[in-house]
């Protein structure tokens, strides 16, 4: 078998691939090598992996407070990006022309306050929580958590931040998230 490295960064980009027949043929091939797939794993392909998404620490990445204590980037280097998820935020709404925000809401969202279509927000702090949710990665000012998931703006506080919705109304919305394709629902 090759340098362990070398065999770390080829199972980490089939694991990454999806690719689980590269996978079982790598791991295999350790066995057969008397490696331990484990030893591949944890002593090779993690700090191979860390050292990866230390890349991820540009500025917006330190300028997001949040990101670092985290350790963010160690997800990012292994694909978590929120790519393909939908996260519904039950807030005052969105600023969906927030340069942070850009390309990352999906078409729709509803306002339950006032039961329309206009998810503008009167107060900025469901802008603000989007951010910290999904702020775009684009070297610039500062990047949220899950850079690539997408925001479905669901307005249900006043733009004073209270909540005076109904049960009923409430739920109404969950459902409409839900339906809506969420998959993580936030409300702060």
């Amino acid at each position: 078998m090759s340098e362990p490295t070398n065999e770390a960064a080829k199972l980490y980009d089939a694991i990454l691939k999806g690719d689980a027949a590269e996978t079982i043929a790598i791991t295999e091939a350790a066995i057969a090598e008397k490696v331990d797939p484990q030893d591949l794993l944890t002593k090779h392909m993690i700090p191979a992996m860390d050292e990866v998404g230390r890349r991820f620490e540009a500025n917006e990445y330190l300028a997001s407070n949040g990101l670092a204590p985290i350790n963010a980037s160690a997800a990012y280097s292994r694909g978590l990006t929120g790519a393909g998820v939908i996260v519904a935020v039950f807030d005052t709404g969105l600023d969906a022309a927030h340069p942070e925000l850009l390309g990352r809401t999906v078409s729709g969202g509803f306002n339950f306050v006032e039961n329309n279509a206009d998810i503008s927000d009167p107060n900025g702090h469901g802008t603000h929580v989007a951010g910290i949710i999904a702020a775009n990665k684009n070297d610039a000012g500062m990047q949220g958590v899950a850079y690539g998931a997408s925001i479905l703006p669901v307005r249900i506080a006043e733009a004073n931040g209270s909540i005076a919705l109904s049960s009923a109304t409430l739920a109404a919305a969950v459902d409409y998230a839900v339906a809506s394709g969420a998959f993580v629902l936030n409300n702060s």
